[in-house]
């Protein structure tokens, strides 16, 4: 990422609201990024290390950040919308005109933006199932 792209995304995401349940999530078209907070989350409860962080920007101000893959986006969605989670997520999207934007939000109760990447790797749901059961009483 080019030094001006990098301060450009950082002060983009550093103008979004601070909202602690959000979980802010942003499709890199080859991969997904998680920053900040989030970015420790995924590296602490996933990766199970925070070696996997790395920082853009300089100094003080620069930005925590851990890459996923299309795989590993779709455990972190599962364990957030599905598991024990409270947390809202949201998605972000580039436009190469128009800079980053939201593309889709869920929440546990709410879960049909993400529909797709929750079921993709459960067979089950594609898959029909026929089960019987046989009742005797023997008096």
């Amino acid at each position: 990422i080019h030094e001006h792209d990098r301060t450009g995304f950082i002060a983009y995401l550093r103008s979004l609201p601070s909202v602690s349940n959000v979980f802010r999530i942003f499709n890199r078209k080859e991969f997904y990024s998680v920053h900040g907070d989030d970015a420790f989350f995924v590296a602490r409860n996933f990766f199970k290390t925070t070696t996997v962080v790395r920082y853009i920007g300089h100094g003080e101000s620069a930005l925590p950040v851990v890459t996923m893959s299309r795989g590993l986006f779709e455990t972190v969605l599962r364990e957030l919308l599905i598991g024990s989670s409270e947390h809202l997520v949201e998605l972000y999207e580039e436009n190469p005109r128009d800079g980053w934007y939201l593309s889709r939000t869920a929440s546990p109760g709410k879960l049909g933006a993400f529909e797709e990447e929750l079921y993709s790797s459960f067979e089950v749901i594609d898959t029909p199932v026929v089960s019987a059961v046989r009742l005797t009483v023997h008096v």
